[in-house]
């Protein structure tokens, strides 16, 4: 979902920290050399090239121990740009523009494969997760991590809202947005092939009295953001306008209660 806002809110997000550990629990580890799919602004391939960087090796390789691709073109260039800002250039990760169903990368070519984020948006995920095999060593590690039921799990709503609520992600899954992508990795890392599959789930987002305000400004953005996309592919721009503002009247009410779940799969290529 393109909008002028996604890069700024993505970059806001994103936990350094929390990104780190969810990374070394799926197997990253100093020297490697990894792939960051749907990398965004490379707020997270910029945590991977610090973890990696931990190994001389690495230091001293002549070639980029981490690569971020993304289908958008801004998103690469944004990412570019940040990454020069880097306090050591020279283990600045090397940003791609493709697509995650066609990498372009030979087979065998990295260590590590991870993806954030990217699969909930994706119309063949699967494919995806293919490619993120094909393009990793035998032995190596393939991780994706995302969502379980964001956006849908308030409580109360209007009835009126959440029927236009469950409506409007009922037209997202139909333009290519899964909310319940998370709960589906599992059984497609089995599929795969993989072997000494993991799976770990993580409380994402709990908010007892509505949404915060500190984390106002992200969810401001990814209302907008769907409800744009919603009227730019599905029309009726009124309806879904009424629905962003219902939605951000309701979700900062005292008694509403909110939880999402991240879930983390990782295996091993044969």
């Amino acid at each position: 979902m393109e909008h002028p806002e996604e890069g700024a809110r993505l970059e806001a997000k994103t936990d350094v920290l929390e990104v780190e550990r969810q990374l070394v629990f799926a197997g990253l580890a100093a020297g490697m050399r990894a792939l960051d799919v749907g990398c965004g602004t490379g707020a997270v391939t910029r945590v991977i090239a610090r973890v990696i960087a931990a190994d001389e090796a690495s230091k001293a390789a002549s070639w980029p121990t981490a690569v971020g691709v993304d289908r958008s073109e801004s998103r690469v260039r944004q990412a570019r740009e940040l990454a020069k800002r880097g306090v050591n250039r020279s283990l600045s990760p090397q940003f791609v523009h493709a697509d995650a169903t066609r990498l372009p990368f030979d087979d065998s070519t990295f260590d590590f494969a991870w993806s954030r984020f990217l699969f909930e948006y994706l119309s063949d995920p699967r494919r995806a997760l293919t490619e993120m095999v094909r393009v990793v060593k035998p032995g190596g590690v393939v991780a994706v991590a995302d969502l379980d039921g964001q956006i849908e799990q308030f409580f109360p709503l209007s009835a009126s809202l959440d029927r236009e609520l469950h409506l409007a992600l009922s037209q997202l899954r139909s333009l290519g947005f899964d909310q319940h992508v998370g709960r589906k990795l599992f059984s497609w890392f089995c599929e795969s092939g993989l072997r000494d599959i993991a799976a770990r789930v993580i409380p994402y987002q709990v908010y007892t009295g509505g949404v915060p305000e500190h984390e106002w400004p992200n969810w401001h953005a990814k209302i907008t953001t769907a409800t744009d996309f919603l009227s730019n592919r599905a029309g009726d721009m009124t309806r879904w306008t009424r629905l962003r503002t219902e939605l951000a009247h309701q979700l900062r009410r005292s008694n509403v209660f909110y939880y999402s779940s991240l879930i983390i799969v990782s295996g091993r290529t044969k």
